[in-house]
């Protein structure tokens, strides 16, 4: 899939790839983004240091909307084609990408 990927803070670092599929684990959503939103703040921070908000590389964004694409097991407030939107700014401590700070 594609997506604004930064291998380190500096616009010069950012472009859009292709970046693998992610798993969708148990208690897990996949959301197929429709539109995204980058805050001001946190794209002068690519810019220039980085963002408390990420490590990188990352994939910005974490204001988006779009429809449930994929469900893990034990997911029981969404199903798939609902439409949604997330601001993922509260870690869960629980997935991968908590985990990868």
């Amino acid at each position: 899939m594609k997506a604004l990927y930064y291998t380190e803070a500096g616009r010069k670092n950012g472009s859009v790839t292709d970046i693998p599929y992610p798993t969708c684990e148990e208690k897990q959503v996949i959301v197929k983004v429709e539109s995204c939103g980058i805050c001001i703040g946190v794209e002068k921070g690519h810019d220039t240091t980085g963002t408390a908000l990420s490590v990188y590389p990352v994939v910005p964004g974490h204001e988006f909307a779009g429809f449930v694409h994929e469900i893990g097991a034990g997911v029981e407030a969404v199903s798939v084609g609902d439409r949604v939107t997330v601001d993922n700014t509260l870690p869960c401590g629980e997935c991968y990408y908590c985990k990868k700070k």
